[in-house]
């Protein structure tokens, strides 16, 4: 819960102000903030964002393309809503061109410009993906890396294993502090039988053991040498059955 709810947003704030000299941010306003949709081929130009409310856009600009780049249309809209799990786009003023890419006179009854609030539902982007495209891949929680995975399969396979390694160690990574409890409880009984000193070197040990074989499959997962999963949850998986081999012999 932490990792995914608290840190992110944390860390963001840290940074931020970190840039800003460490003076308290006030402004979330961003202006002139471009997005791509790679699966739905239409670059968004927003003239400002408030990056604590992503659900209105204010000055949109919407270019659909065909294959090959080829302009479709052009949506100017002065604001963008995304309510009730669609894009409402208000006074738009809506271009369409030929198979050439020139623009098609615009005709006086078009059901879109003629309206003050259109519905968009064809445009599937989310008002976080504006978002996840401006912050650093490592302050995003859980849901906004599979997201942008989902978003981008244009990714070369190289970036999207390292990526996915990432994930999966995102998930692997709260459970060691369990793993590392089975190796403690070992460690204190062993100090407390056969001397402190003993028991400080077992576990020093056990802790540089483990985060050397982390580190050392992460590289190997990111790498394409071993798959994502095995990258994260390997180490997990040898220290638990190592761990739970050291409390059976307590007994």
């Amino acid at each position: 819960a932490n990792s995914e709810w608290l840190a992110p947003p944390a860390r963001r704030w840290a940074e931020a102000l970190r840039e800003n000299k460490f003076v308290p941010l006030e402004d979330h306003l961003q202006e002139n903030v471009p997005y791509y949709s790679v699966q739905g081929r239409r670059v968004w130009m927003v003239d400002e964002i408030d990056m604590t409310a992503p659900h209105m856009l204010k000055g949109v600009s919407i270019k659909g393309e065909a294959e090959g780049g080829r302009k479709i249309y052009e949506f100017d809209a002065s604001r963008a809503e995304y309510l009730d799990g669609m894009w409402w786009l208000w006074q738009p003023d809506v271009t369409r061109y030929d198979d050439s890419g020139q623009p098609l006179p615009s005709a006086p009854d078009d059901p879109v410009s003629s309206r003050t609030l259109v519905p968009a539902p064809r445009f599937d982007e989310r008002p976080r993906d504006f978002l996840i495209e401006r912050r650093a891949w490592e302050t995003l929680p859980l849901r906004d890396m599979l997201r942008y995975l989902e978003s981008h399969p244009q990714l070369p396979p190289d970036k999207r294993v390292a990526k996915l390694t990432d994930i999966h160690y995102r998930m692997a990574a709260p459970w060691s502090g369990l793993i590392i409890t089975l190796f403690a409880i070992p460690a204190g009984v062993s100090s407390s039988r056969q001397g402190v000193l003993k028991g400080i070197i077992l576990a020093l040990t056990f802790f540089f053991s483990f985060y050397a074989l982390t580190q050392t499959c992460l590289f190997l997962g990111k790498q394409g040498t071993i798959p994502a999963w095995a990258g994260a949850w390997l180490t997990n998986g040898v220290f638990l059955i190592a761990g739970v081999v050291q409390l059976r012999r307590l007994r």
